[in-house]
């Protein structure tokens, strides 16, 4: 994939994170669980999956993990990142969450792209 058709995919991806945190903020106190890492990771994983499928086309056994992996490590990230409490106006490290889950999330897609990439060249 050309670096320009990847630079449009992740733009879309950022849109894609924005959008639907903003129905998680929504949707999240209907979710079971009361931890809101639980809910966010049950939500950003699903997402993530829908992305494995369509970004990595590869078979679900491989994409349903990774999703799931690249979910759980950006919020991780993201939740250690929320005590910097990036803009001053900031006051429970909301939008700084946001921003890094966002920034996690793009840099595990690539890593993971250049991973595949590696996998399928070194295979024919």
């Amino acid at each position: 994939m050309k670096v320009t058709n990847r630079i449009l995919l992740y733009f879309i991806l950022i849109i894609g994170y924005v959008l639907y945190t903003y129905i998680f903020f929504m949707v999240g106190p209907l979710l079971p669980f009361k931890a809101v890492f639980w809910n966010a990771f049950l939500f950003f994983s699903l997402f993530d999956c829908i992305v494995a499928f369509l970004f990595l086309k590869s078979i679900p056994i491989v994409t349903i993990p990774v999703g799931m992996v690249m979910a759980w490590l950006s919020l991780m990230l993201a939740f250690k990142f929320s005590d910097f409490y990036y803009p001053p106006s900031d006051a429970y490290g909301i939008q700084t969450t946001i921003i890094a889950n966002i920034v996690f999330s793009i840099l595990c897609w690539e890593t993971a792209y250049q991973i595949k990439e590696k996998v399928t060249h070194k295979s024919i």
